[in-house]
């Protein structure tokens, strides 16, 4: 059976899309380096347009957001922004409040081969881990409230932050939430229906992102009486998303990280007088020794020269976990049925090769807990465009030196009662923080500024020009798309809250 015209050339884009991902850190990495070496304060010697400092500033705030949370207990705040390398975007952000208990929840996810999956992702992730959370008789509630289609069902689970540029894919909303009441009513079937069971935060979110990911398989995988494609749910399952997600509930961080995105902790020793970055997830590649291992653990020792060929799986795919990618995952004889409908000289190229014992992706996450304390100051989220021309601990330093200079762009009042000598240490902290007042009230956009603009001779207006300037068709090989989520905790909060 043959696919019609418009539905192929919607497969096409997709194959398109695969075959064009590139090594990424490493080319973005040696072309960027040419990019500092042509800048200097003479200007670039490329002849692509001159930006002013308005422009540039101009494009670096268009995506930026800064939400201050009125209770959000161990968070006060967080700055978010994205840089787009890609047209559209493949990289996206969610934010949102748990409804029934005093959790939030932040995520990057940067997609591939297409936005569509990380779209999906961003959009319907939270609720599965929100489902996963609630106890037993708050699932049965909202059990009720998908059967009896109540208005204020799509608040139940959770309140979003929105940005101005925020998408959502309506024309799937219905399917959608039919298979998030499926996953409830497994889930109540299987509990034991009492609330004092014993629950697990690991096996929470694990059971979260495998179930989506599953779901999202599952819609794209033709019928089985006759076949029936629909070419959005190919489009989201044959691209691929990876994921970093922190729930923060008081002073209780978890990190579920599936792929190549990274959550960096950043801390401030007082005696040292120092900042520290602690890297809170893992990145799923091939320079994870562990996780190559755990790939090739996981098939016969036959195929160990090309399960990883050339740092990708089976050659082909850089992120070793991810949602969607499901020519990673689906049954051979399941993507030989998909390929023949196809019918087309690129539907070959859809099985990769060497392809013998699959599933050989998984997006099982790799889940960290971390305790807060007073020193923990903020947490940052980002997709692997920024950790490619950033360090942790640089990010850390530049995040640190921003909080100090930002403090002083609001007028110090002090309060009734305070000592002169307390006055006199604020003004010397506030004298030292305005050296360090950056451009950018925003810290993401510090982060993507920084990014972008660093040379050995600091952030260069040159540079930056240049890097936002480049021509769509050569930008990726410069730099890929930036996506930054900074958390501020409450310092009263970590102070006085109890082990």
């Amino acid at each position: 059976m043959k696919i019609g015209g418009v539905i192929w050339r919607n497969y096409r884009q997709i194959w398109t899309r695969l075959s064009q991902l590139d090594n990424g850190h490493h080319k973005r990495v040696v072309f960027s380096q040419h990019v500092a070496n042509r800048c200097d304060d003479a200007g670039s010697t490329l002849s692509y347009p001159k930006l002013t400092p308005q422009q540039v500033s101009s494009i670096l705030r268009n995506n930026e957001n800064t939400f201050e949370l009125k209770r959000g207990k161990s968070v006060r705040s967080f700055d978010t922004n994205q840089l787009a390398s890609n047209d559209p975007i493949e990289d996206r952000r969610s934010e949102a409040r748990l409804t029934q208990t005093d959790g939030l929840m932040f995520g990057v996810f940067d997609g591939h081969a297409g936005c569509a999956c990380a779209q999906a992702v961003s959009e319907r992730l939270f609720e599965y881990i929100a489902v996963s959370l609630l106890p037993p008789h708050l699932l049965d509630e909202f059990n009720h409230a998908l059967k009896d289609r109540l208005p204020s069902v799509n608040t139940w689970l959770l309140n979003w932050y929105r940005h101005d540029n925020d998408y959502f894919n309506t024309s799937m909303a219905s399917l959608y939430r039919s298979n998030l009441h499926r996953y409830v009513t497994e889930m109540l079937s299987t509990s034991c229906m009492e609330d004092d069971h014993e629950f697990v935060m690991w096996d929470a979110l694990t059971s979260a992102f495998v179930r989506l990911d599953q779901d999202i398989s599952t819609e794209a995988m033709p019928g089985a009486n006759g076949l029936v494609i629909n070419p959005e749910m190919i489009d989201i399952a044959f691209s691929g998303t990876v994921a970093c997600v922190a729930h923060i509930d008081g002073p209780h961080l978890h990190i579920a990280n599936s792929g190549d995105s990274m959550a960096v902790l950043g801390s401030y020793d007082e005696d040292q007088n120092r900042w520290h970055a602690t890297e809170l997830s893992k990145e799923h590649n091939a320079q994870n020794l562990t996780e190559v291992k755990r790939i090739k653990d996981n098939h016969p020792s036959s195929e160990s020269n090309f399960v990883i060929k050339n740092d990708r799986l089976l050659g082909q795919l850089a992120p070793l976990r991810a949602f969607g990618d499901v020519r990673y995952k689906w049954q051979h004889a399941d993507l030989k049925k998909l390929t023949m409908a196809m019918n087309t000289p690129y539907a070959q190229n859809f099985i990769p090769p060497n392809y013998y014992t699959p599933p050989y992706l998984t997006v099982s996450p790799e889940i960290k807990y971390h305790r807060l304390r007073s020193q923990d100051k903020f947490l940052i989220l980002a997709t692997d465009g920024l950790w490619d021309m950033l360090s942790p601990d640089m990010v850390i330093r530049l995040v640190g030196q921003h909080m100090t200079g930002k403090q002083t762009y609001d007028p110090y009042v002090p309060n009734k009662g305070v000592k002169l000598k307390d006055i006199n240490s604020v003004l010397l902290k506030r004298k030292s923080g305005i050296e360090n007042r950056a451009i950018d009230k925003n810290s993401a956009t510090h982060l993507i500024r920084n990014a972008l603009g660093t040379s050995e001779f600091g952030v260069q207006h040159n540079k930056l020009s240049l890097m936002l300037s480049i021509p769509q068709d050569i930008v990726r090989l410069y730099r890929d798309d930036i996506t930054v989520t900074v958390i501020f905790f409450d310092q009263d909060f970590l102070r006085t809250c109890p082990a």
